[in-house]
């Protein structure tokens, strides 16, 4: 907001004021990424009311849904609360935007467990291959298997939960097989 006295001497005196123009909308480049183990940042494509030859930065702070300030890193839905703006001829009519990192698909298939009859289960021993999508360095998909249904001879489902918000995980299960106890006859 400028304000300029025009008058000369013996004239009268009046004051001009020239507005700040309002930037309506801020268009990021992208509004949402896949999670990928990278801190994101905001890219704004352009700002709906900026003339052509004029030039703006934002000061902001952002937020994740719990409402602490935060890196765009893990899956969330973040706010990016606008703190200030670099060109005083302006002002925001919104001061808020969203950015939210969405889950990575991953696809595992869990291996097959064998146990003899009478043997404790051994679920704590699952393996499993990842056949799609990615699992980045240091993250863990943290995969139980979940109890099978009999505990006699036989093949029984093997499936297992995966618990990492950063990953939509699909189990592909497997066969948990109790083979027959060897009998001793004396």
């Amino acid at each position: 907001l400028y304000k300029y006295e025009i008058g000369a001497e013996g004239t009268t005196e009046f004051i001009y004021t020239i507005a700040q123009k309002t930037i309506t909308q801020i268009i990021l480049k992208q509004d949402s990424a896949v999670y990928d183990k990278t801190v994101h940042d905001i890219e704004v494509d352009r700002y709906v009311g900026l003339e052509d030859d004029d030039e703006i930065s934002l000061d902001y702070i952002i937020y994740n849904s719990l409402g602490k300030e935060s890196e765009m890193l893990n899956v969330d839905v973040y706010t990016i609360e606008i703190n200030s703006i670099s060109n005083n001829n302006y002002t925001l009519k919104s001061t808020s935007l969203t950015f939210e990192v969405k889950t990575a698909d991953v696809e595992i298939t869990l291996n097959n467990l064998t146990s003899t009859y009478g043997e404790s289960l051994k679920l704590d021993q699952l393996t499993y291959q990842i056949t799609s999508g990615e699992v980045y360095p240091d993250d863990n998909l943290d995969v139980k298997a979940e109890n099978i249904s009999s505990t006699n001879v036989g093949s029984h489902v093997l499936s297992a939960k995966a618990n990492n918000i950063n990953y939509n995980v699909t189990v592909i299960d497997a066969w948990y097989i109790i083979t027959q106890k060897s009998a001793r006859i004396n």
